[in-house]
C-alpha cells in the first residue's frame, strides 16, 4: 500500500501547510523508487506528525501576530491612555505570552526532530532527536561535504534551526547549556522626557532582541520549506525514471485550492 491521506483536522488544502505536506507529496513520492511501505512511512511523518505540529505553530503565531497588530493600531489611532493626570501609562499587555511561546517552540523543535525521521526512513539512519550536528556530519561522511544535501542542512542549520532548537532548550532547561530566553512584553522606553512604546520581542542571552511576531511567522515558513527540501533531496538520492523532473512553481502561479510548491512531469515539459 502507497501514501495514505487522512483528514486528521478542520484545515483543508488551501492551508498551504497541509497542501504541501499532504497533497503534493501524494503526487510526487510515487514516482521514487521506494517500496509501498516506506512511502507509507514518510506520508505518516509528514501527515500525521510535523504537519499537525507547524499547523499548532502557525495557529499560535497567527494569534499572537493579530492581538498585537491590533494593539498597536489603537496606539497609533487613540494613542496611550494615561492615569493620574498623565503621570501613569496604560501599556497594552498580551496575555499569557510566555505560556503561548512554549507550546510554540516545543511544536517548531519537535518538527525539525521528525523531520530527520525521513533520512531514517530512506536511508535507515537512527535520528531521535533534533540534532543537526549529527546530522550534517552524517549526511558529510556518506555524500561527501560539497554535496547539495550536505550544504542546505549546514545552512539553514547555522540561519535559523540552531536558534529554535537553543529557544527550545532555554526555556526548558533555564540558564542551562542554551542559557536563557528572554520574552518581553510590550513595554515603554523614556528618551529625553519621550516615550516610546515596544512590542513584544525575545532573545538569547545577551542578543540582540527581535520581534516576536515577525520571527514566529518566519519559522513557521523555514520549517515548512525545509520539509520539504529534505524529503526531495532523500528521494533525489533514491532515484526515480530520467524522463521526470522536479519543478518548483513560482508563488504567483499556485492554485489557491490547493497552493503546492513542487510538482513532477516530463523533463521536456518543465
Amino acid at each position: 500500500m502507497g501514501f495514505v491521506l487522512k483528514q486528521i483536522s478542520n484545515v483543508g488544502s488551501a492551508n498551504p501547510i497541509v497542501a504541501r505536506l499532504s497533497l503534493q507529496f501524494h503526487e510526487i513520492i510515487a514516482f521514487y523508487d521506494l517500496a509501498d511501505d516506506a512511502k507509507e512511512k514518510i506520508g505518516l511523518v509528514l501527515n500525521k506528525q510535523i504537519q499537525q505540529r507547524l499547523l499548532a505553530c502557525e495557529k499560535i503565531a497567527i494569534e499572537l501576530n493579530n492581538e498585537i497588530t491590533d494593539a498597536l493600531k489603537i496606539i497609533r489611532e487613540m494613542g496611550l491612555k494615561t492615569q493620574s493626570n498623565g503621570r501613569v501609562l496604560e501599556l497594552p499587555h498580551i496575555i499569557g505570552l510566555e505560556e503561548r511561546i512554549e507550546p510554540y517552540l516545543y511544536n517548531a523543535k519537535s518538527c525539525l526532530r521528525d523531520i530527520l525521521k525521513i533520512f531514517n526512513i530512506v536511508f535507515g539512519t537512527n535520528f531521535n532527536e533534533a540534532r543537526y550536528d549529527l546530522a550534517i556530519k552524517w549526511a558529510s561522511e556518506k555524500f561527501g561535504a560539497e554535496d547539495a544535501l550536505t550544504i542546505f542542512l549546514k545552512t539553514d542549520h547555522d540561519l535559523w534551526i540552531h536558534k529554535i532548537i537553543r529557544m527550545r532548550n532555554a526555556i526548558e532547561h533555564p540558564g542551562g547549556h542554551s542559557g536563557l530566553l528572554k520574552i518581553q512584553n510590550f513595554e515603554v522606553k523614556s528618551d529625553n522626557a519621550q516615550a516610546t512604546i515596544t512590542e513584544p520581542s525575545w532573545n538569547l542571552n545577551d542578543e540582540i532582541p527581535t520581534l516576536i511576531r515577525c520571527d514566529i511567522h518566519v519559522f513557521v515558513n523555514n520549517i515548512l520549506e525545509f520539509a520539504e527540501d529534505v524529503v526531495i533531496s532523500a528521494l533525489e538520492k533514491v532515484g526515480k525514471p530520467s524522463m521526470l523532473a522536479v519543478q518548483e512553481i513560482p508563488k504567483d502561479q499556485r492554485h489557491q485550492e490547493a497552493p503546492v510548491r513542487f510538482k513532477i512531469g516530463l523533463v521536456q515539459e518543465l
